[in-house]
């Protein structure tokens, strides 16, 4: 990555979703994020993920993502 790129780069501790069928937002934290480089492994409601691929409906139902 370029220093121009490198410089756009904000890290953040998580998100909120609010999709438009559900009634309650989706959160996805990432303790730590500011500082790692890499995503160590993935939670959805306390459940651990093992593929790097999530689906839609995944994160629909989810109330708490955790990476």
């Amino acid at each position: 990555m370029g220093a121009a790129a490198q410089q756009r780069v904000h890290m953040c501790k998580g998100v909120t979703v609010h999709l438009p069928s559900h009634t309650k937002p989706s959160i996805i934290t990432a303790k730590g994020a500011t500082s790692a480089k890499y995503v160590h492994g993935l939670t959805i409601d306390g459940q651990t993920v093992g593929s790097p691929v999530i689906r839609h409906e995944q994160i629909a139902a989810a109330q708490m993502c955790g990476l």
